[in-house]
C-alpha cells in the first residue's frame, strides 16, 4: 500500500502584514525602515503541532532606490524543527509619482533536524532519518517583481530556483514554486477608509497549488480588519490596530472546513509591527495615502456666495 502526502517548506501566514520580503524579494526596502515579529500556532487540537516564530526587518537606502531585508523563521514539532534565513536585496525604480517598478532577489538557507520524539526512537536503524539527525542544510536564491500604481500592486516571484538543480534523490526542503499577488486600493467617500481586496496565487511545481483570495477594510491606517479563504476550504478572520504611531499589533484566525476540522481545531496568529518615521526620500513613505487624494472629487461641497464690494461700502457711510 503506497500513499502520497504533502507538506509545505516555508509557513503561509494570514496576517496582511506578514505578508513581505518572505514570498517576494522585490518589496525589501520599499517605504520606512520596519521589523516585524510574530508568533502562529498551527492546529490547536492537534498534541504536539507545529508552531511558528517569524522575524522579519527590511529598510531602504540611497534615497530609497534601493533595499534590502532578511527573514527568519523558526518551526518546531514533535517530528522535525527547522530553521529558514533569508537576505533580501531590491531596486526600486520611481517612473511617475503614483506608478514604480521594483525588482529584487534573495539568497536563502534552510537548517532541519530531527525532533528531540524521533532522536529518542530512532536507533541508528533508518537511514533516512540518519540524514537528519545532525541536521540538514539546504542552500538556494529566489527572484521577483513588483509593479504599483496608485490604486493596484501586481507581483511576481519565483521561489526556490536552485531546487531544480539539486540530484534526483537527495534531501532537500525546498520545493520550488512561483507566487503571483494582486492587491487593489478602492477609496471610500470619507477620504479616511478604504476596502483592500487581495488575490494570491502559489503553484508547487508537479506538487499542488495555493490559492488565497480575501478582503480587508482599512480605516485611516489605525484599524484593519479582513476576512479570506484558502482553497475554499479554510477561512480566516483578522483585526489589527495601531495603538501608537509606528505600533501595529494584529491577531487572526483560522478555521478549516468539513468534519476534520474538529480534531485539529483553530490555527491562531499574532503579530507585532514596528515602523520608523519617513525620512522623506523620492518614494514618500512607500505606500499611497489616502490623504493625498482629492476627496472634493468624492463629495458634494456648496459654493460659498460672493458678496458684493458695494456691500461693504454702504455698510461703513450708515455707521459714518
Amino acid at each position: 500500500l503506497s500513499l502520497n502526502s504533502i507538506a509545505q517548506d516555508v509557513s503561509i501566514f494570514t496576517q496582511k502584514a506578514s505578508d513581505g520580503i518572505l514570498f517576494n524579494p522585490s518589496v525589501a526596502g520599499f517605504g520606512p525602515a520596519q521589523a516585524m515579529l510574530s508568533y502562529r500556532n498551527n492546529y490547536s487540537g492537534v498534541r504536539s503541532a507545529p508552531n511558528n516564530n517569524y522575524l522579519t526587518v527590511s529598510s531602504p537606502f540611497s534615497a530609497g532606490r534601493f533595499g534590502a531585508g532578511m527573514n527568519l523563521i523558526q518551526e518546531k514539532s514533535s517530528l522535525l524543527n527547522s530553521t529558514y534565513l533569508s537576505a533580501a536585496f531590491a531596486y526600486h525604480l520611481a517612473i511617475s509619482s503614483d506608478v514604480s517598478l521594483s525588482m529584487g532577489l534573495s539568497a536563502d538557507l534552510s537548517a532541519i533536524r530531527l525532533g528531540d520524539d524521533l532522536l529518542n526512537l530512532n536507533n541508528g536503524g533508518d537511514v533516512i532519518l540518519n540524514q537528519f539527525k545532525g541536521g540538514v542544510l539546504t542552500p538556494d536564491f529566489s527572484a521577483g517583481a513588483t509593479f504599483r500604481t496608485r490604486y493596484v500592486r501586481v507581483s511576481a516571484a519565483m521561489n526556490h530556483m536552485g531546487t531544480s538543480w539539486k540530484e534526483v534523490g537527495a534531501v532537500n526542503q525546498f520545493t520550488r514554486y512561483i507566487t503571483g499577488t494582486i492587491v487593489g486600493s478602492i477609496p471610500l467617500s470619507d477620504g479616511r477608509s478604504q476596502f483592500e481586496p487581495y488575490l494570491n496565487y502559489r503553484r508547487f511545481l508537479n506538487v499542488d497549488q495555493i490559492i488565497d483570495a480575501g478582503l480587508f477594510y482599512n480605516f485611516d491606517n489605525i484599524v484593519l480588519f479582513g476576512l479570506g479563504a484558502r482553497n475554499f476550504k479554510l477561512a480566516s478572520a483578522s483585526l489589527g490596530l495601531t495603538i501608537r504611531k509606528g505600533i501595529f499589533i494584529g491577531f487572526s484566525r483560522e478555521q478549516l472546513f468539513g468534519n476534520i476540522a474538529r480534531y485539529l481545531g483553530s490555527t491562531n496568529e499574532v503579530v507585532v509591527k514596528l515602523q520608523m518615521p519617513d525620512q522623506g526620500n523620492f518614494f514618500g513613505s512607500g505606500k499611497i495615502s489616502i490623504q493625498k487624494m482629492d476627496s472634493r472629487k468624492l463629495m458634494y461641497k456648496t459654493k460659498k456666495k460672493k458678496v458684493p464690494k458695494k456691500y461693504y461700502q454702504r455698510k461703513k457711510k450708515s455707521r459714518r
